[in-house]
């Protein structure tokens, strides 16, 4: 079972080349959690089996669980109906798939021109996919050639993303964003302590600048936590559990709500059940 609540400020479909801000920021801090901005090089080889030069594909998809769909569904609606949506009844997931060339520039200029992403990573990948759909860059004759292109974004992020756009958004903004960026991460969960079962927010990622961030917004006294792992990257964690920190979170949702925005898909239901089990208000 799960909900989708269609409020007026973010259900309705946008005209062509206009779009709501309000859904705006809450798709990019969606993004910045779930999207995927792919860059996919291909090899063409010929007949004496050398290599002869390396395509660019780009394209944008975001991957759910299937039981996700409707928030596919609201995305595609409110980005003018553009990309196919896929079903993968075996994997239980389902895609939606931005391919086209015209969708993309769309995308570039009518809704990661106003403001851009605030993770590092999201970030340089879809500077990566807007200089090749823009400058119309197609393929690379060596591997030497894409690489040393590839390597000039590796640069980006991290400075100029801190400074020009973590601490100087709009408050209005930044509380959409981060409403979307917790639909795709947050967890609503418990632990037990001395056999009594407590509520527990959950909060992890590899942006350490965007954890922050959130601690910030969010007035939290309790400490990020460092996890480092051999087969992944370093990630940051908020464990909320203290009854002042949840309150915060939980006042902020309800601001968001009395404006008619909340979460969308499961993550509403598993936030709803979670406050109801304990009696939280």
């Amino acid at each position: 079972m799960f909900i989708i609540i269609n409020y007026n400020k973010l259900s309705l479909k946008m005209e062509k080349n206009k779009i709501d801000l309000v859904f705006l920021a809450w798709f990019l801090g969606f993004m910045d959690a779930e999207g995927n901005f792919q860059t996919t090089k291909v090899k063409r080889i010929n007949t004496k089996g050398e290599l002869t030069s390396i395509a660019l594909k780009h394209s944008i998809h975001i991957g759910l669980h299937i039981r996700e769909k409707p928030i596919l569904d609201f995305i595609k609606l409110n980005l003018n109906n553009i990309g196919t949506i896929y079903n993968y009844e075996k994997k239980k997931e389902s895609h939606l798939a931005i391919v086209k060339i015209e969708d993309l520039k769309w995308l570039i200029k009518n809704v990661f021109s106003h403001y851009s992403l605030l993770t590092v990573h999201q970030f340089k990948r879809f500077e990566i996919l807007k200089s090749g759909i823009l400058n119309n860059i197609k393929s690379f004759k060596t591997e030497l050639e894409l690489n040393n292109y590839l390597d000039s974004f590796m640069a980006l992020g991290k400075t100029q993303r801190t400074t020009s756009m973590l601490y100087d958004l709009s408050s209005n903004y930044l509380d959409n964003w981060i409403l979307g960026f917790l639909n795709g991460e947050v967890s609503f969960s418990y632990s037990t302590k001395k056999t009594i079962i407590v509520p527990v927010i959950y909060l992890e990622h590899t942006d350490e600048g965007v954890i922050n961030l959130i601690k910030k917004r969010f007035n939290l006294t309790c400490n990020i936590q460092i996890r480092n792992r051999d087969t992944r990257k370093t990630t940051y964690c908020l464990y909320v559990s203290s009854k002042d920190n949840i309150n915060n979170i939980i006042k902020f949702l309800k601001e968001r709500e009395s404006q008619g925005i909340l979460f969308q898909g499961y993550k509403l239901l598993q936030y709803k059940e979670w406050k109801n089990k304990f009696g939280l208000d």
